[in-house]
């Protein structure tokens, strides 16, 4: 489908969200507000998102083919950066105050590189201010902005109830009164908001088809200082992600992203990157991929790649270099570069086609690329699809409110002396069916309060927790075995611990979203449960203290006389005590054994604390779904019965809702189409 029929069906689409929009009686979805906005401001948003480090800017780099974005061991992206398709590269910041700088790079100095230089230096934590939240105190300054005075207002009072009220990441220790001087300093530096970007955009001529497509670089998962945080609100508008990760797909990191982070709308087009290719073997990494592809089966296999950015990256400085000596010359002016490509060169005896054709099967880009570029040649008909999708649905839902209104209008117009019968018979109904919903809603809890004995849950739940102490209470150790055994021993009990319980959690979760979906309510996004962790850290230092047991021996003493005494039997005369210290195992195991199991009934008490609160969020998020859509249609029903319409003014009522009823099914049907064509 070409760029003008696409076009066509946007401005399409976007006439059916106004329609949809106005005749909306509730909240309209997130997923839907958030494609509406993408859409009108013509953004595709393919976010590439990972751990801290995983190697997100230099991926980005090397899909561009140039080091446009900061990325060196000492920068730590503090912002969020849309890259865009532009005929040629430039630079375009927004910042606080309103103030909008545009970089590109000179033409008459083309290897001053200053849109890079520009974009290193407002898209980073600054080094003398790596001890602050920056990001945090960003927001403060932004949140107290005054255009008309042209810096953030605020008192000293102000900003010392907000230093004490925030939760302020001191990212290394620093003490409180000159950690709360430094942050006083750089407010009152940067009040003037010229420093603090609030949107990076990066023109750039890309291969990727639409101008509407952009790839965003996030700060990360992880970050401190509140860039974490900032992600997290990012995320929510992506249409797509690319998550990079460096590491084993078992990695609990991972794991916490695609459950926690992650959301919904970016899994359903989601490709995962392995990274650092270069840094294992081609064995290690072909079981990478395999285990990966199998640990995560709901992303598609062919979007799951095993990549090294920073070979890409050098072949792209090798591929103008025209011969061996010129690329020699290269490398061995670079040892980053010299570095990565060591076992190539070497296996490549000074062949420059085998040198390129061994670091392209090392860097894998080109099949990734080729994807993305497909994925992008599709994504606009991509968004539209999901953008009509929800359209359609909250067209459906309108026609599914308007209907039962349409049909007890009806049955007064036809039978009008027995309509009010059918009202008063409506009510008795709906109170029903109110009380059953409400008696479900109890049920729900009955089900899976994990504080009841009677529930469900609650022997699966108390299982984890007496399956874990008893594995403590059945282990042993002989004498001869060191703490390491046992350190090593309680780290495997622990961490099965610990997955189990995050597995519980998920299972629950979805088992209670499930139970209210099939009783006709929308699921709820409930809230995060966090397992604590066992320091186990803590526990052995305190466990080797207690395994410390005192002992006394006596030993010869020096000199001449004592010699002599040592003679004398049955005395001694020539001896001395001597104390010492021995280290009993099983001492030192009891102890651990019982420190693990008072964390873990602390824990057990916690978690269900936090269960019994999600239990109590969703039933209220049940009821209110149920209660509300109960009491409009009562109220509908109470005003017909209250009003004595005469035959005349109900079919005028008919007329309009039957009409309005039309129109909503035709948009609905214009969905559809637009659907099957897109």
């Amino acid at each position: 489908m070409n760029k003008e029929q696409l076009e066509q069906h946007r401005a399409a689409a976007l006439d059916l969200f106004y329609a949809v929009k106005n005749g909306y009686q509730g909240e309209l979805s997130t997923d839907l507000l958030t494609l509406y906005r993408n859409i009108k401001e013509n953004k595709f948003l393919l976010a590439v998102m990972g751990e801290v480090k995983a190697g997100k800017s230099t991926f980005i780099n090397a899909l561009l083919g140039e080091e446009l974005l900061p990325s060196d061991a000492r920068q730590s992206t503090s912002a969020i950066i849309e890259v865009f398709k532009a005929d040629k590269k430039f630079i375009k910041a927004t910042f606080a105050n309103g103030i909008v700088k545009e970089v590109q790079d000179n033409l008459s100095t083309p290897d001053s590189d200053d849109t890079v230089k520009f974009l290193k230096k407002i898209a980073s934590v600054q080094d003398e201010h790596r001890d602050l939240p920056v990001v945090q105190l960003n927001d403060f300054i932004i949140e107290h902005y005054d255009s008309k005075k042209n810096e953030s207002v605020y008192t000293e009072n102000d900003l010392d109830k907000w230093i004490k009220n925030s939760e302020l990441e001191n990212i290394h220790k620093i003490e409180t009164e000159d950690f709360n001087r430094l942050i006083k300093e750089y407010i009152h530096e940067n009040k003037d908001g010229s420093t603090i970007p609030t949107k990076i955009e990066v023109g750039y001529p890309h291969e990727f088809e639409f101008d509407q497509f952009r790839l965003v670089d996030t700060p990360g998962i992880g970050a401190i200082g509140g860039i974490e945080e900032k992600t997290k609100r990012f995320v929510e508008k992506v249409d797509a992600t690319i998550y990079i990760h460096r590491g084993a797909p078992s990695a609990r990191s991972l794991q916490h992203a695609w459950n926690n982070e992650i959301t919904k709308k970016a899994k359903k087009h989601m490709f995962l990157v392995l990274s650092h290719r270069g840094s294992d073997t081609e064995d290690n990494n072909v079981a990478k991929l395999e285990e990966t592809i199998k640990t995560f089966s709901q992303i598609r296999r062919d979007r799951i790649f095993s990549v090294d950015s920073l070979i890409e990256l050098a072949l792209n400085e090798f591929y103008p270099l025209v011969d061996w000596d010129s690329i020699k010359v290269f490398r061995k002016n670079n040892k980053q570069i010299r570095k990565v490509t060591a076992s190539a060169w070497e296996d490549a005896e000074g062949d420059v086609g085998e040198l390129f054709d061994l670091l392209e099967k090392e860097s894998n880009m080109k099949k990734l690329k080729k994807q993305l570029i497909e994925f992008s040649e599709n994504a606009v008909g991509i968004q539209l699809s999901n953008f009509v999708e929800e359209i359609a649905e909250h067209f459906e839902v309108v026609i599914s409110e308007k209907n039962p209104k349409l049909k007890s209008l009806k049955n007064k117009f036809k039978n009008p002396q027995t309509f009010s019968k059918k009202v008063a018979d409506e009510k008795n109904k709906i109170e029903s069916y109110k009380a059953n919903m409400r008696g479900f809603s109890r049920k729900i809890k009955r089900t899976y309060d994990v504080s009841d004995a009677q529930s469900i849950m609650f022997s699966k739940f108390s299982d984890i927790f007496e399956i874990f102490k008893a594995e403590l209470e059945g282990k042993t150790f002989s004498a001869s075995d060191s703490s390491g055994v046992v350190d090593k021993a309680i780290e495997t009990l622990n961490s099965d611990y610990f997955d189990n319980l995050e597995k519980f959690i998920e299972n629950l979760k979805t088992s209670i979203n499930k139970t209210i979906e099939n009783f006709n309510a929308e699921q709820t996004d409930l809230s995060s449960i966090d397992v604590p962790q066992i320091v186990m850290s803590n526990i052995w230092e305190s466990a080797k203290i207690d395994a410390l047991e005192d002992n006394t021996r006596r030993e010869d003493s020096d000199g001449f006389w004592n010699k002599i005494g040592r003679w004398i039997p049955f005395t001694d005369i020539g001896t001395h005590e001597v104390s010492y210290k021995t280290f009993n195992i099983t001492t030192y195991w009891n102890s651990i054994k019982k420190r693990v199991i008072t964390d873990v009934d602390s824990n057990k008490s916690k978690i269900t604390e936090s269960i019994n609160n999600l239990l109590e969020e969703s039933i209220n998020s049940y009821d209110a779904q149920i209660i509300k859509k109960l009491e409009d249609r009562k109220l509908f029903l109470l005003d017909l019965a209250d009003n004595e319409y005469n035959n005349e003014k109900i079919q005028g009522d008919i007329k309009s809702l039957s009409h309005d009823i039309s129109k909503l099914e035709n948009n609905h049907s214009e969905c559809q189409k637009i659907l099957g064509e897109l």
